[in-house]
């Protein structure tokens, strides 16, 4: 059974990822402007060779040139896996010339520290930190403040970007 949900997720986040490059390529030859647009891919995608041979191979079937319009968002799981899989994974998608994000960031079982040294442009702070950070807790100010002395764009859930 979980096997089955895990492919089915994946699934789902091909079929997601699909409508997103048709919409950035719709945008783009309309010349509406626009930064980026994000979609969640679930820790399979970055972890197995599979992921980026088929973004790779996606972006060639449909002749997509706008890599750069494109953020792949994985959550905080990847924070967790064995750094010396996820830097070199993370780095294949980057030569791509794509936008990466952490979703989730600063939750209470978030790894914070295992953020830094990883390819990442940007996070999505969890609600309750964006909600803390607003009401001056400590905490969730410290959260903030590492991720931009990472120098990284910081954004709530909403894709908007943060103060």
């Amino acid at each position: 059974a979980i096997a089955n949900r895990t492919m089915q997720g994946t699934k789902l986040a091909q079929w997601n990822l699909e409508k997103v490059i048709d919409k950035i390529d719709k945008l783009m030859n309309e010349q509406i402007p626009f930064d980026w647009i994000s979609v969640s891919l679930p820790k399979r995608m970055l972890l197995k060779d599979d992921g980026i041979w088929y973004i790779k191979t996606l972006f060639e079937n449909k002749k997509f040139e706008h890599q750069e319009k494109l953020c792949l968002e994985f959550s905080t799981e990847i924070l967790y896996e064995d750094y010396d899989i996820v830097l070199p994974a993370l780095k294949k998608f980057k030569e791509l010339n794509l936008k990466l994000a952490i979703s989730d960031f600063g939750d209470e079982f978030c790894p914070t520290g295992r953020i830094n040294g990883l390819p990442v442009d940007m996070i999505l702070l969890d609600d309750l930190i964006a909600s803390e950070y607003k009401n001056d807790v400590p905490e969730a100010k410290l959260v903030v403040e590492y991720a931009k002395a990472l120098g990284l764009g910081i954004y709530i859930d909403t894709k908007e970007e943060f103060e």
